[in-house]
């Protein structure tokens, strides 16, 4: 069995920097974050289980996305509140990362009060 829990005493930088290790370690999660920057989506979040399930998988000796049944992807845009913005949105990321295993679920957090 493995200590799960081997990280959990170090620094907060020596952690830090065993999280963004994981998370560049995972090449799914590596090209959803180079793609959301690339298209320049306003303040992007990849975010929730994909980061969750994909540092615990590796913590106990699983695969990286084992779990892992979508891909929550937040950004903020006040700037345009519309439906059709955060579909134009959604179609440009579902278009870009067509090639990842498991849905993608992008929401402008700007809008989610209108829902």
């Amino acid at each position: 069995m493995t200590d799960h829990l081997r990280l959990s005493g170090l620094d907060h930088a020596a952690q830090r920097d065993a999280l963004e290790a994981i998370i560049r370690a995972e090449p799914v999660l590596m090209e959803v974050l180079e793609t959301t920057r690339a298209l320049a989506i306003p303040d992007v979040w990849l975010v929730s289980g994909a980061i969750y399930n994909c540092v615990w998988n590796r913590l106990t000796d699983r695969p990286g996305l084992n779990g892992v049944n979508d891909l929550d992807i937040i950004y903020f845009d006040g700037d345009d509140l519309s439906w059709a913005d955060e579909d134009r949105v959604i179609k440009q990321l579902e278009q870009a990362l067509a090639g990842v295993p498991m849905p993608i679920q992008p929401r402008n957090q700007a809008r989610v009060h209108l829902c």
